[in-house]
């Protein structure tokens, strides 16, 4: 043990040590392609929008310079987007065993930040590249936290501990409940009598900030949820919503088998409810029983509930349970699982055992790691492992149906979707698409149909009407045709990830029917608008400059 001891003393051999481990891990995934909102926030928006435009829309401006350097320097490149990921957790994990060092000892420092680097739960954060802002906001907290604690004997760190808090804000909106962290540190470890005039700055700045940013971009996150998922933003029973949300984020750090980007909705029964209440009223009552006899529990324990708070909103803008989510938590009880370890490990007649148990915890969180990474290959291969985890969820077999649309596989799309209607027969988005893969065959009449549905069960989404134009184009009923598609143009959210390329499809469309109802000036209009949105539109400008067409 003095001999361990001595060895983890040695920070080079202990940095080391951590590295190897994060890179053995997360090396698998270098390799693996843009998927799910990578695509729409970082390919498309690269392609279509400056800088600048992106700064006035987004004030979250430290990813916004990472996402444009990256870009500019490298092109879009995954491996590099991923490897800046993989850099920051391992800040973090550096970040981890730097502040337990402080305040515990170098063998719980060391044995929580390996079981940190390693734990496949953060897998979500790391290797999904839109997952960044995560680990990134999570790396400034905790630098933040240890210049807060080192500032108590080397008080010119402090103004650190305040830069870093603002860039965790502007990293990410979560950011905000930090200093509440820091109120418990004081509870558990210092004075809030004495230093409570060194949290009010950071109070000030999350103050500041909710009010200037966070609350202004509600609107924008309402409008997405009713456009982007079809749905209405809902009022969750917080009784039920809480518990549940806690009891499912232990069991997936304590049992990570079913990680996946979509966990299934709130519907469980009376007897499972009482059972996840349960659980989470025991972890409460741990924690208070923490406060008397352990203060490094106490904190750590309620550093997982104050890290997840901003995400168990019950007003239905958050997923109930996202693995993201729970990046920063997640140590709070992982640092649980170390120091009992090393309380096993302290013990003379079990240490062999204690260290043993570590490294078979170990092997098997990294095997569990580096498999998930496989799992975000590539979108099908994602959406193949979220309906393994989850079949009886439609979101997981709605998503795998839209790869399927958008490579051309149409049968298995149209098996998907039907699939998710089953599941979920007031999902709009899915007799939409399913809408979409019948006029891609030359079914007009399912499609009406599926697109008609769509509507009916949300009017605002603009993708059914576009379909319905389409449908009326191929019909010769140009009238009904232009309707529909001035319909899909008033209903295209601005703040849309598609709302480039929608645009110029719509005003292209809407070119085609005036050319087809001999309105030719209007025509034109139309047609030279879709290139101020996409100004390389080869099809457009070909058809621009094609005075055949136009010499009637």
């Amino acid at each position: 043990m003095e001999y361990a001891n001595n060895l983890l003393k040695n920070k080079k051999i202990v940095f080391l040590t951590l590295t190897i481990l994060v890179f053995i891990v997360y090396v698998n995934s270098l390799g693996n392609n843009f998927v799910v909102d990578d695509i729409t926030s970082i390919v498309e928006k690269s392609q279509t929008e400056s800088f600048k435009s992106l700064a006035n829309k987004d004030l979250r401006s430290t990813q916004l310079v990472q996402y444009f350097t990256v870009i500019n320097i490298f092109g879009p490149n995954s491996s590099v987007f991923r490897l800046a990921n993989i850099l920051f957790h391992l800040g973090s994990v550096y970040l981890v065993f730097l502040l337990l060092s402080i305040l515990t000892t170098s063998t719980i420092a060391f044995v929580t930040a390996s079981l940190f680097a390693v734990h496949p739960i953060l897998t979500e954060s790391v290797t999904w590249i839109s997952g960044g802002p995560y680990v990134k906001h999570s790396f400034f907290i905790l630098a933040s936290l240890l210049c807060y604690v080192l500032s108590i004997k080397k008080r010119n760190v402090y103004l650190l501990s305040v830069l870093f808090f603002f860039l965790a804000l502007f990293t990410s909106e979560k950011a905000i409940v930090f200093p509440f962290i820091l109120m418990v540190y004081e509870i558990a470890f210092g004075s809030i009598q004495r230093h409570w005039k060194k949290i009010i700055p950071f109070f000030f700045l999350a103050f500041f900030f909710f009010f200037l940013v966070a609350f202004p971009a509600l609107d924008s996150r309402l409008l997405e949820i009713q456009t982007k998922y079809d749905r209405k933003p809902i009022i969750n029973n917080s009784l039920i919503l809480i518990p549940y949300s806690i009891s499912s984020y232990l069991e997936l750090i304590i049992w990570p088998d079913k990680l996946s980007i979509y966990h299934s909705q709130i519907k469980i029964s009376v007897l499972d409810y009482i059972l996840r209440l349960s659980i989470f009223i025991g972890f409460l009552a741990a924690i208070a029983i923490a406060f008397k006899k352990n203060k490094h529990l106490f904190f750590w324990l309620f550093f997982f509930l104050i890290s997840l708070s901003p995400t168990l909103s019950p007003f239905g803008i958050n997923w109930i349970v996202a693995e993201r989510y729970v990046y920063l938590g997640s140590l709070g009880i992982i640092f649980l699982a170390g120091y009992l370890l090393v309380k096993l490990i302290e013990k003379e007649k079990a240490r062999n055992l204690g260290w043993a148990l570590f490294i078979i915890i170990m092997i098997a969180l990294m095997a569990r790691t580096m498999v998930r990474n496989t799992d975000w290959k590539n979108s099908e291969t994602l959406w193949l492992a979220t309906v393994n985890s989850y079949p009886n969820y439609y979101q997981g077999h709605y998503s795998l149906g839209v790869e399927y649309e958008e490579t051309g596989r149409l049968k298995e799309a149209q098996r998907e979707y039907e699939i998710a209607i089953r599941l979920n027969s007031q999902e709009p988005r899915a007799y939409a698409n399913l809408g979409s893969v019948y006029l891609k065959t030359n079914n007009t009449s399912k499609a009406l149909e599926m697109s008609e549905k769509a509507v009916k069960l949300n009017p605002w989404a603009w993708e059914p009407y576009q379909n319905i134009g389409v449908i009326y184009y191929i019909r010769g009923a140009y009238d009904k045709a232009e309707a529909y598609t001035k319909k899909a143009i008033e209903r295209l959210p601005k703040n849309s990830d598609r709302y480039i390329k929608a645009s110029s499809e719509l005003y292209f469309n809407l070119g085609a029917i005036y050319y087809q109802e001999g309105d030719r000036v209007k025509a034109r209009k139309f047609f030279t608008k879709v290139l101020e949105f996409e100004p390389t539109n080869e099809r457009t400008q070909k058809l621009l400059h094609d005075s055949a067409l136009w010499s009637q």
